[in-house]
């Protein structure tokens, strides 16, 4: 998890209604609130007694009795060998898709360094090096943020274009707007398309590709927009050939997140 890891929800729709987070936590928490906020609902709802480590789920059977409960069979075994059989009422399969990053693979050569945002901590690392972002998902975007303050320069590849969503319209956490009271969405994409051109632009002016989408139709980029387009260095959109050697020379330093 990098230093500067922010929510892009806000923690009043991120949060149980029947736990909120405490009142001196941030509109956007950071990665550390929410690891706070995790343990201290566990903690009040007495679930870490229920947790059990180093431990493999080896069966689970759906119970068809109609003289019990229903739930599920649980078949475990921990870290000495031993296996034990317990009835629960439901079963997640949390099977991790996106655990392990996928590392794209371009035809040529490049001789500076490539790295996926799930190795990424510090924005440090970029001090006084050209950088290419990959993707202006919201990692993508995080790290263009941070990158502004310390490299000598910065440049976005995408695909296609993008609405950028301000964490913050008329004062309030963006997400919290029109809270309980949904639209129509072809009434609320017209509204959110109208917002967003006034508070954050065009972002074609950058450099990058026009939008050809309805707003909301796709996963936007929540970001402090302003950060990226006011740091010490010039964050720019510019076309870019993949595995080509226009790459190699228009960066040192790859980061490449996973895009929307």
């Amino acid at each position: 998890m990098y230093e500067s890891a922010h929510l892009i929800s806000s923690k009043t729709t991120t949060q149980f209604d029947e736990f909120p987070m405490r009142d001196e936590v941030a509109d956007y928490p950071s990665h550390g609130d929410l690891r706070e906020y995790f343990t201290d609902f566990a903690k009040h709802f007495g679930l870490i007694d229920g947790f059990s480590f180093d431990t493999e789920v080896i069966d689970t059977e759906v119970i068809n009795d109609e003289q019990s409960s229903g739930g599920w069979l649980v078949t475990t075994r921990d870290a000495d060998g031993n296996e034990s059989t317990h009835q629960h009422a439901g079963v997640i399969a949390a099977n991790g898709t996106l655990s392990e990053p996928t590392i794209p693979t371009f035809a040529g050569e490049f001789g500076g360094e490539i790295m996926h945002t799930s190795a990424y901590k510090s924005a440090r690392i970029f001090t006084d090096k050209r950088v290419l972002i990959i993707g202006a998902g919201n990692s993508g975007c995080d790290i263009a943020v941070d990158a502004v303050h310390h490299a000598k320069s910065i440049d976005m590849s995408v695909r296609r274009g993008y609405y950028f969503v301000p964490k913050y319209l008329f004062g309030k956490p963006a997400d919290t707007l029109n809270q309980g009271k949904p639209l129509p969405p072809k009434i609320k994409q017209a509204i959110d398309t109208r917002i967003l051109r006034q508070f954050t632009g065009d972002p074609s002016r950058f450099g990058f590709p026009s939008r050809t989408t309805r707003s909301m139709s796709r996963t936007p980029s929540s970001t402090p927009w302003c950060c990226i387009t006011r740091g010490t260095a010039t964050c720019r959109c510019a076309p870019m050939s993949i595995g080509s050697k226009k790459l190699a020379s228009a960066s040192k330093t790859a980061a490449s997140p996973n895009t929307t």
